[in-house]
């Protein structure tokens, strides 16, 4: 968890970084989540949270987190009143040779470095511009800034996931 999800948010202290955003769904006081988005808001960079407040057990966490990120400068939101955002994902945009280029990271995990210990999850690392434009618009679309036309390459759920993995499993079969 240290040398990979720690190192990619770690990234953010680069001067070039001008955004990070991120969900919380299930989190520990170890996991540098939010002492970098703090910091990152703090140096004056975009910074966005989603923060989901139908995690079972951890709801009084998850409000305090979000009291605290509000409170260093960091927008935050809470999803959806009827259904629950459950992606793990983060995105740094970072400015290179007068654009800008998004990283991504999409796991499986939580982002609780405690639980990290105890069991494997998966996480995609990619600067993959189809990927990442995919999680800036779901960021977008939960954050209230717009909605998503078409996913490229992501598979997201209510738009498209279950068709998606059909298709897929469609696919696989008939290569078969």
């Amino acid at each position: 968890f240290a040398a990979s999800v720690g190192q990619f948010l770690r990234a953010t202290r680069d001067p070039d970084v001008i955004g990070l955003k991120t969900t919380v769904y299930r989190t520990s006081e170890e996991s540098p989540l939010v002492p970098t988005l703090v910091e990152a808001a703090e140096d004056g960079k975009q910074t966005v949270c989603v923060v989901e407040l139908q995690a079972r057990f951890d709801e009084r966490r998850n409000i305090e987190w979000s009291r605290s990120l509000e409170q260093a400068g960091v927008h935050v939101v809470h999803g959806f009143s009827d259904r629950k955002v459950h992606a793990k994902t983060s995105l740094i945009v970072r400015r290179e040779g007068g654009a800008l280029r998004r990283y991504v990271h999409v796991g499986t995990g939580n982002y609780h470095s405690v639980t990290a210990r105890l069991y494997e999850d998966l996480g995609l690392f990619t600067a993959d511009p189809d990927i990442a434009a995919d999680v800036a618009d779901l960021f977008n679309h939960v954050t209230g800034f717009g909605k998503p036309q078409r996913f490229r390459k992501a598979l997201v759920a209510p738009f498209g996931l279950r068709d998606g993995i059909v298709a897929r499993i469609d696919q696989v079969a008939a290569a078969a």
